[in-house]
C-alpha cells in the first residue's frame, strides 16, 4: 500500500502553483499594458506634434525665444512666430512690460476702466495674442458696451501659480486695475502639489512606476484638500487685498475635458499628455486620474467661494473634448468659450464701477 502524501504538503504545493500562477497573470497584465501604452503614444504623436505646448522642437524655440527669467517673466519686446507641422502659424508678442497684450501706459486714462487677467498658460493661450480670452473678452465688452472706454489687458505668464501675484501685489497694483480676473490650478496641482504629495507618500511614486497598481488602486482626491484649499486661499488673499484698495476680484473655477466623452485616439493622447508632461512628479500615467483631482478641486473651489462671498465664474462647466489640445489648453472655440464665461459676470461688474448714463 502506497503512503498517501501529507496533507499539509499537498496544501503548500497548491499555495505555491497558485502563488506562481498569480505571479505569471500580474507580469503579464503589466506587459500589456506597457505594450498598450507604447501603442498610445504613437497614436498621440499627431496630437503632440501641433501642440505648441507639447511639440518639443517648439518648445525648444518657445524657451530661447521668449523667457528672461523661466517660468516667471517673458523679455520685454520678446516676439516669437513658428508654423506647426499641421500648418497653423503661431505668433507670441511680448510688449515692452513683458507681457503677451498690447501695448499700453501704466497711468491709465481719466475716465477708462482697467481690467487685468492673470494665471498660466490657459491665460496666454492663443494663436496670436488678439486670439487670448483676455483679447477677446475685451472685444466683446467694447460691443456690449460701447459707450463705456474698457480695456482688458493679458498678464497671464506660463506655468506660473496662483500666488505669483500675491508674491507681487504691489507690482500688479502698480498697474493700476479696476478689476482682477484670476484663472489657475493646474500648475499648482502638477506641478507643486504632485511633489509636495510624493514627498510626504515616496512609496506611491514607486509603485506608480506599475501600470497595473495604477489601474488597481486609485488616488483618492480627497487625500489633495489640503493643497487645494491652499490654492484657494492665495484666491481669499487676493480678493481681500484688492478690496481694500477698492479693486474689484473674479476667480474662476478649472475646467478640463470629460474623459467619458473622449475619442479613443484623443484620450491615448490625454494619457500620454499626462504621462509624459504633467504627471511626472508622481509617476501618474493616466488622464482619469487627473479628471478626478480636478473635480474635487472644482467641488471645493465651489463651495469656498460661495462661503467666503468671492466673485466667481464655474468655468468648469466648459468639458467637451472638442474644446481641448491637451488635458487643459484649448482650441480656438474653447478660448472663445471661456471668454463667454468672463463676459456677463464681468459686466456686472463694470456696471458696479460705472455710472448708469454712461451705460447708455
Amino acid at each position: 500500500m502506497t503512503m498517501r502524501k501529507p496533507f499539509v504538503f499537498v496544501i503548500l504545493k497548491i499555495i505555491s502553483i497558485s502563488a506562481f500562477a498569480i505571479i505569471i497573470i500580474v507580469l503579464g497584465a503589466e506587459l500589456a499594458l506597457k505594450v498598450h501604452w507604447k501603442y498610445k503614444a504613437e497614436r498621440a504623436k499627431d496630437y503632440s506634434q501641433n501642440n505648441i505646448f507639447t511639440a518639443k522642437p517648439a518648445h525648444e524655440v518657445y524657451d530661447q525665444s521668449l523667457w528672461e527669467i523661466p517660468w516667471l517673466k517673458y523679455k520685454p519686446n520678446a516676439s516669437l512666430k513658428m508654423a506647426l507641422p499641421n500648418g497653423d502659424l503661431y505668433r507670441v508678442d511680448i510688449n515692452s512690460h513683458g507681457f503677451r497684450t498690447k501695448e499700453f501706459l501704466v497711468e491709465k486714462k481719466k475716465g477708462s476702466i482697467r481690467i487685468i487677467s492673470i494665471g498660466g498658460s490657459t491665460t496666454v493661450q492663443g494663436m496670436t495674442n488678439d486670439q487670448t480670452y483676455p483679447a477677446i473678452l475685451e472685444t466683446e465688452l467694447s460691443k456690449k458696451l460701447p459707450h463705456v472706454d474698457v480695456e482688458v489687458l493679458n498678464f497671464g505668464i506660463s506655468g506660473a501659480r496662483s500666488w505669483h501675484w500675491v508674491e507681487r501685489l504691489d507690482t500688479l497694483i502698480s498697474y493700476q486695475p479696476d478689476v482682477v480676473i484670476q484663472y489657475n490650478a493646474i500648475n499648482d496641482i502638477m506641478w507643486s502639489y504632485l511633489e509636495e504629495y510624493s514627498k510626504s507618500h515616496p512609496n506611491q511614486k514607486k509603485f506608480n512606476k506599475s501600470l497595473l497598481y495604477q489601474k488597481l488602486f486609485l488616488i483618492n482626491p480627497k487625500d489633495f484638500d489640503n493643497y487645494f484649499y491652499y490654492t484657494l486661499k492665495q484666491f481669499f488673499i487676493m480678493s481681500t487685498e484688492l478690496k481694500k484698495r477698492g479693486i474689484y476680484y473674479v476667480a474662476g473655477s478649472f475646467p478640463a475635458p470629460d474623459y467619458k466623452l473622449t475619442e479613443p485616439s484623443f484620450h491615448a493622447f490625454l494619457d500620454v499628455n499626462i504621462g509624459e508632461t504633467w504627471g511626472v512628479g508622481l509617476n501618474l500615467k493616466y488622464y482619469d486620474t487627473y479628471f478626478r483631482l480636478i473635480g474635487r478641486y472644482n467641488e471645493l473651489f465651489s463651495f469656498f467661494v460661495k462661503k467666503h462671498n468671492i466673485n466667481h465664474v464655474m468655468t468648469h462647466n466648459i468639458t467637451d473634448p472638442d474644446l481641448f489640445t491637451d488635458i487643459c489648453h484649448m482650441n480656438q472655440n474653447g478660448i472663445q468659450k471661456l471668454a463667454d464665461a468672463f463676459l456677463e459676470p464681468v459686466i456686472e461688474t463694470i456696471h458696479k464701477l460705472t455710472p448708469p448714463n454712461r451705460l447708455n
